[in-house]
C-alpha cells in the first residue's frame, strides 16, 4: 500500500521546477514561481527542506534536488541510469557501435628480475683507483 503524498500544489511547483531545471537560484525561483510571494517561497523551500526533498547548496548559492529524494523520482533514480548503461553496454556488443581501442596501463614486472645498476664511468683517468687498495681497518 503506497501512502499518497501531502505536499501542497505550490511545494510540488518548486520541486517539479527544480525537478526540471536542476540547481536554481533564488532569484530565478520568485520569477518562475508566479503567483507566489517572496516569503511564501522562502517558507516553503525550509519546509522542503526540513522533510528532505530539497537542500541549498552554499557553495553555489544554489535550491537543488536532494539526493535523498533521487529515489521519489525515476529519471533521477541511481537503478535506471545503470539501467541506461547496461543496454548501452548491449548496444556495443550487438555491434551497434564501434568500441574505442583501449590501451593497456604500463605495468611493472617488480619481482621478476633482479635489477642491476648501470656501469659507471670514471670522469677521468684513475679516479676509481682507490678502490684496488685494500683496506685494513686501520687509523688514519
Amino acid at each position: 500500500m503506497s501512502r499518497k503524498s501531502t505536499m501542497s500544489a505550490e511545494s510540488k511547483a518548486i520541486v517539479d521546477y527544480l525537478r526540471k531545471f536542476g540547481p536554481t537560484n533564488r532569484t530565478v525561483l520568485n520569477s518562475a514561481m508566479s503567483g507566489q510571494t517572496a516569503d511564501e517561497i522562502t517558507k516553503r523551500l525550509n519546509n522542503l527542506s526540513i522533510a528532505g526533498w530539497v537542500r541549498f547548496s552554499p557553495v553555489y548559492r544554489v535550491w537543488e534536488i536532494s539526493p535523498s529524494a533521487h529515489g521519489m523520482f525515476p529519471s533521477l533514480d541511481m537503478a535506471s541510469k545503470r539501467l541506461a548503461v547496461k543496454k548501452a553496454k548491449a548496444a556495443v556488443k550487438a555491434g551497434a557501435a564501434e568500441p574505442a581501442e583501449l590501451v593497456l596501463p604500463r605495468t611493472f614486472n617488480f619481482h621478476g628480475t633482479t635489477y642491476v645498476p648501470a656501469q659507471i664511468t670514471p670522469a677521468r683517468q684513475g679516479a676509481l683507483d682507490f678502490g684496488r687498495i685494500a683496506s685494513r681497518g686501520q687509523r688514519c
